[in-house]
């Protein structure tokens, strides 16, 4: 089964949306590895893996450095625990999924088969961050397949940027809530109205 790994700056148990969707189902056809942002741990350097649903493997690396994120600190330790992923795993040539152009450097220790880039959100920084991230998005896009984006105002910016640009936008997980069963009104606080059918809600999104 072809293998496929995803950098993200969103942890798989924070909340569910757009990763979780896509990767879930993707799952089914590839062996999903989802490389997080490292953690803290005094005690050293290792890369802590679970499986919350079949053929995806959550990778969470614990590192002694304090800088937080795919920092250019944390990179030869993230390089080395990458390292070890691939070859305990066999990996080959995985497909390459990219959520922050942050994780860029861990690329050059992968023979990508294709590379994907999905921009949920503009990536945002400040200072002298805000230039090299829009460094690192400018070399995303010139090594990138294929690109998504989360909205229509982030997919004209990247069409002017990439010749293979999509507008993803991100939907309802219907099987999840699914599960909630037929019949069942789901509770929209101890201070609202009572209501003898279902109600709808949803937050905008200006992206």
């Amino acid at each position: 089964m072809q293998s496929l790994i995803v950098f993200s700056q969103f942890r798989w148990d924070f909340a569910l949306r757009r990763p979780q969707h896509l990767m879930t189902r993707l799952a089914r056809d590839f062996r999903v590895f989802y490389f997080e942002e490292p953690v803290y741990d005094p005690r050293g350097a290792w890369l802590e893996i679970r499986v919350p649903a079949p053929n995806v493997h959550v990778c969470r690396p614990h590192t002694r450095i304090t800088e937080r994120g795919f920092a250019d600190a944390q990179m030869p330790v993230l390089a080395e625990l990458l390292e070890n992923l691939i070859s305990s795993h066999d990996l080959g040539t995985p497909v390459v999924w990219l959520y922050t152009p942050w994780a860029l450097p861990l690329l050059q220790r992968l023979d990508a088969k294709t590379i994907i880039y999905d921009c949920i959100e503009e990536p945002a920084a400040t200072g002298e961050a805000a230039r090299e991230l829009e460094a690192r998005e400018h070399s995303l896009l010139k090594l990138a397949d294929l690109v998504f984006t989360g909205g229509p105002s982030l997919y004209r910016h990247k069409q002017a940027l990439h010749a293979n640009v999509h507008s993803l936008p991100s939907s309802v997980d219907k099987e999840h809530f699914a599960a909630v069963g037929p019949g069942c009104t789901p509770s929209a606080g101890p201070n609202a109205p009572s209501h003898s059918s279902p109600c709808l809600g949803g937050t905008p999104s200006s992206s």
